[in-house]
């Protein structure tokens, strides 16, 4: 019995031996994660607390070797932090600002709330400012370029750019200038190739007020191709200006056409060719609404709002 009993106190003596050497264990990482602390060796400290938390969770040592490793995050992240603030400062000065974008959000990721962040935030209304010079020169640029290549369209484009993002810059009251010179460049050229499509003399119409009234079309063929038929909407106006249809309680708009071949040069004039019998008694005045145009060759084209008015024109004002 002795012998039972003697085997017994060993085993329970070798079980309290394995569990004070088990609790020592993470009172010595413990130690050691503040031994690293002390030497600010931050990341040696943190992989520490990691081992610590991993083999031995859900102890004391595991709860303070968390808080540890947080502070260690923290010291770490703000050391990166001052890093990427450094280099910050450096791309700015530079005039990096792609990189020194990326460098401001980097600071605010690792160190929010903080003095650092505050900093390279200062950064972004001087980058705005900054970049806006360098784009509103670079318009400028390309406005004079497009100038000297007698581009309207893009001289009108990057003006409008330039005026819609920085109206209160300097180089807005340049841009305007451009804006209005490009408008009337082009309108100038619009107006030209419509008078080399179709010249309109007149719209008229005779016998308002009455049961006949007769519509009048003179115009001139300018294109080098030969007209087959052209197509007209018109609309009729009343004494108040109102548009009323061609005869009571038909279309507003009328459908008209005339036949060729018309040839460059050649076209109606005069009161011999006309539409006629519309009826509505309203009827005072006659304008036009749409022209296309089918040629000889099988092509056609119709004009947009602008050459509509181009072609009634006899100059540019």
């Amino acid at each position: 019995m002795r012998g039972k009993y003697r085997g017994a106190a060993l085993g329970i003596l070798l079980c309290a031996a394995l569990f004070t050497a088990c609790a020592e264990e993470p009172r010595q990482l413990l130690e050691e994660i503040r031994s690293e602390c002390g030497a600010q060796d931050w990341e040696g400290a943190l992989e520490l607390a990691r081992q610590l938390m991993r083999d031995y969770p859900r102890t004391d040592e595991a709860e303070t070797a968390s808080a540890l490793a947080a502070d260690c995050r923290a010291r770490l992240n703000r050391s990166a932090a001052e890093q990427a603030l450094a280099e910050l400062n450096e791309a700015a000065e530079q005039g990096d600002w792609r990189r020194a974008n990326a460098l401001i959000r980097r600071v605010c990721d690792l160190a929010p709330d903080t003095g650092l962040a505050e900093q390279a935030a200062k950064w972004i209304g001087q980058m705005e400012t900054i970049r806006a010079q360098e784009e509103c020169a670079m318009l400028s640029a390309a406005l004079q370029e497009a100038e000297l290549a007698g581009d309207w369209t893009k001289v009108l484009s990057t003006a409008r750019t330039l005026l819609e993002r920085y109206p209160d810059a300097e180089a807005a009251e340049q841009a305007q200038r451009y804006l209005e010179l490009a408008e009337a460049k082009i309108e100038a050229r619009e107006f030209q190739r419509a008078r080399e499509i179709l010249e309109v003399q007149s719209i008229t119409c005779t016998g308002a007020g009455s049961y006949d009234v007769r519509v009048f079309l003179n115009f001139t063929n300018q294109s080098e191709k030969e007209i087959e038929t052209l197509y007209c909407d018109i609309e009729f106006y009343n004494s108040l200006g109102n548009v009323v249809p061609g005869d009571p309680g038909g279309e507003l708009v009328t459908s008209c056409k005339t036949t060729g071949p018309y040839a460059k040069g050649e076209g109606q004039s005069g009161s011999d060719w006309y539409w006629g019998g519309f009826t509505n008694l309203e009827i005072r005045g006659v304008g036009l609404k749409k022209i296309s145009i089918v040629y000889m060759d099988g092509s056609s084209l119709t004009l947009t709002e602008n050459q509509l008015r181009y072609v009634q024109q006899n100059e540019l004002f």
